[in-house]
């Protein structure tokens, strides 16, 4: 493997890092365990967010149509 390329765990991590815009900032997991952990904690997370707001809008509109 080349020295700068990245492992398949990295490229998941850096991916999910820019589609869930939770960014690069200073605190960044450097290891393809933490990596591994923190992508499935983003992908829990988008699809936590994805959840609330489907449960607010039918809460909601089902209760504006009464």
């Amino acid at each position: 493997m080349n020295e700068g390329a990245l492992s398949r765990v990295d490229a998941i991590y850096f991916t999910l890092a820019t589609m869930t815009t939770t960014g690069f900032g200073d605190i960044q997991s450097r290891t393809g365990g933490c990596r591994a952990i923190v992508s499935v904690q983003m992908i829990l997370g988008f699809f936590f967010i994805g959840w609330a707001v489907t449960a607010s809008v039918t809460r909601f509109s089902g209760e504006a149509m009464r």
